[in-house]
């Protein structure tokens, strides 16, 4: 909480501009001194009446200016706008809930549709107030660089075109006070505004705890009031253990033949304090004590029309609510018994009958009931029926009942709902939605809103997707054999997960890798057969066996070997012994052992052997290796 020091900071500004797009919250006039949805509170009514006393007589030293202050010109009293009210007072919730300090412009860019939702959904807090990102809330004076005040006041439907603001006062006829007294030498911007030429303004007060200041009042001034009313605002000030009771009075036609505070039913004279008589604020101090009481004001203008300040009921002071719906009926009124007026509001309209005594009795209308029911009655009897229970478009339903829009007679609770991107049962907008902008929405069968190449009549494509929301992709939009590859895709066979194109190229008969070819790069068929080495010679043939597309070894065979002197072709060329020296040369010729030609005899004599058996020897030797050999 920062010190007492008071700070006060003025201005004046162009409205905005008629191409700004404003999400405005509109309201009907409400009833004049009646408080509609807690507008205005106390401090509100008390800186309103503050205001008008000093525009009735803004010269007034020590009441309506300094001792330095600057003559001003007089002026009728502003008009209180319920809007500008809303936009004043969430100017003060948003500076002190987030801890911001006195500023003209937000501290944060405010979202556009405040106006709507601040003290319904959202308290004036960063999270609901401001767009993300955009916060920067500090306790420096003037140092908000958001959203400007007529913008923001636009969000309500207030046309602002000039501000007053001030923190730290402890009430606010204290903050109008230090307003209407600045001097020239100090800037008397706040002056000039609540004493020129506006006729209307939305006043704002917010206290809470904070690290910068814990009291605001904010006031937007505009020149769009539709009248200015006899009694524009009235309010009960303590003090020292008494009251003042202040009512503003205006009345071009001339002075008021009564004004008179109501309490309790007994009617005191109030007498001109500040101003001419016919824009003036009367006054009246009572000492009342501490019990609750009831008042309102009544006058009768210079042709003695009846005018009340609240139009309806009663504000109250002392230990009661600050307003009651009912007033008392007041005592200096005078009737001719049997006469009889209208009287109430709402369901609580009815007739008063003035009696013997020539005063009028109590509305016999029926008792307000304490909050309103969705039924476009005012059953609350305040004047006023809340925006939401109306039904503009008379289609028998309320906004209040769930009309998402009252501006459309198809559109309501239960209505048909055709498949047109519009919610008429106010059920929520449901399948009626094109999510990725293909102009198809759900309801009309797009199957995958959040792709917009699917849709009914778009093309199918290989992607595996019911492209054209039939139920089913494409018929060669599958992958049978769960190899990733889509027959689309040019899977040359989906019932083997082998084969696709992405697969190697195995040398087995078969197309593995879908390019047209069978076994490319291979010299044979996995597994394949043939024949190899000779049978010439002493050499058989054996079996080669293809693996991996390439021939293996011989297996089987007899390999040739070097060619020995055995009378063999061991080297299997078709020759024998080839290179090896003759077997059996020619012997050299042995001498006759009989010249004289007798055969048969045995030469033994001689001493010298026959040759025959040699020989029979050395060719039996060598049949017998031919045949080893051969085995």
């Amino acid at each position: 909480m920062r010190a007492t020091l008071l700070l006060l900071a003025g201005f004046l500004l162009i409205g905005c501009g008629p191409d700004e797009e404003l999400s405005l919250r509109t309201l009907g006039r409400p009833l004049v001194g009646v408080p509609q949805d807690g507008y205005p509170n106390y401090n509100e009514r008390l800186m309103l009446t503050a205001i008008n006393r000093c525009r009735a007589d803004p010269n007034v030293e020590g009441e309506t200016k300094s001792s330095c202050s600057v003559d001003r010109s007089i002026y009728p009293p502003l008009m209180r706008n319920q809007n500008g009210s809303r936009a004043s007072r969430f100017h003060c919730a948003n500076c002190i809930i987030n801890d911001g300090g006195l500023s003209h412009s937000s501290y944060c860019t405010v979202r556009s549709d405040i106006g709507d939702t601040f003290e319904d959904t959202c308290d004036g807090s960063a999270n609901c107030a401001c767009e993300a990102g955009s916060e920067h809330f500090t306790c420096e004076t003037l140092g908000g660089h958001g959203t400007g005040v007529g913008t923001r006041c636009g969000y309500f439907g207030y046309g602002a075109s000039g501000e007053v603001g001030a923190a730290g006062y402890g009430d606010g006829w204290s903050a109008v006070w230090g307003w209407i007294s600045e001097c020239p030498a100090d800037g008397d911007g706040h002056r000039r505004i609540l004493t020129g030429g506006y006729d209307e303004i939305g006043l704002g007060y917010y206290t809470g705890s904070t690290a910068c200041w814990s009291r605001l009042y904010f006031g937007d001034l505009g020149n769009n009031a539709p009248f200015t009313y006899t009694l524009p605002a009235g309010v009960h000030r303590s003090r020292s253990g008494t009251y003042d009771f202040l009512v503003n009075y205006y009345d071009p036609g001339g002075a008021p033949d009564s004004v008179n505070l109501v309490l309790d039913g007994t009617c005191h004279p109030m007498t001109l304090e500040i101003g001419n008589a016919d824009n003036a604020t009367y006054k009246v101090n009572l000492d009342i004590g501490s019990a609750c009481h009831q008042y309102w004001f009544l006058a009768r203008d210079s042709s003695f029309n009846r005018v009340v300040y609240p139009e309806q009921g009663a504000w109250g002071v002392g230990s009661c609510s600050d307003y009651v719906p009912l007033a008392d009926v007041a005592d200096c009124e005078v009737c001719t018994p049997g006469e009889t007026k209208p009287c109430g509001l709402g369901q609580c309209t009815g007739t008063q009958t003035c009696n013997a005594g020539a005063t009028w009795n109590p509305c016999d209308g029926a008792d307000p009931d304490p909050a309103e029911s969705c039924d476009g009655v005012d059953n609350d009897c305040d004047g006023n029926i809340p925006a939401d229970e109306a039904d503009a478009d008379t289609d028998g339903h309320r906004i209040c009942a769930g009309d998402c829009d009252d501006g459309d007679d198809t559109v309501y609770p239960g209505a048909a709902d055709p498949c047109d991107g519009v919610d008429q049962a106010c059920d929520g907008i449901g399948d009626e939605v094109d999510s990725d902008g293909d102009t198809v929405m759900v309801c009309d069968g797009d199957c995958d809103d959040s792709d917009a190449d699917r849709h009914p009549g778009a093309q199918e494509i290989c992607d595996g997707k019911d492209n054209d929301c039939d139920g089913s992709p494409g018929p060669e939009e599958v992958d049978s054999d769960s190899d990733n590859w889509m027959v689309c895709e040019n899977d040359c066979d989906d019932s083997n997960g082998d084969i696709h194109p992405d697969a190697a190229e195995a040398c087995n008969g078969i197309d593995d890798n879908c390019d047209g070819t069978t076994d490319e790069g291979c010299e044979c068929q996995d597994g394949e057969t043939r024949p190899c080495g000779t049978d010439e010679g002493e050499c058989e043939a054996g079996t080669q066996t293809c693996e991996a597309g390439v021939w293996g070894d011989c297996q089987g065979g007899v390999e040739p070997v070097p060619e020995e002197c055995n009378g063999l072709d061991d080297n299997c060329d078709g020759s024998t012994d080839e290179g090896c020296p003759d077997p059996d040369p020619d012997p050299d010729p042995v001498p006759d052992p009989d010249p004289t030609g007798i055969k048969g005899s045995c030469g033994c004599s001689t001493g010298q052997a026959s040759g025959f058996p040699l020989l029979f020897m050395a060719g039996l030797l060598l049949f017998m290796r031919r045949k080893l050999s051969v085995r």
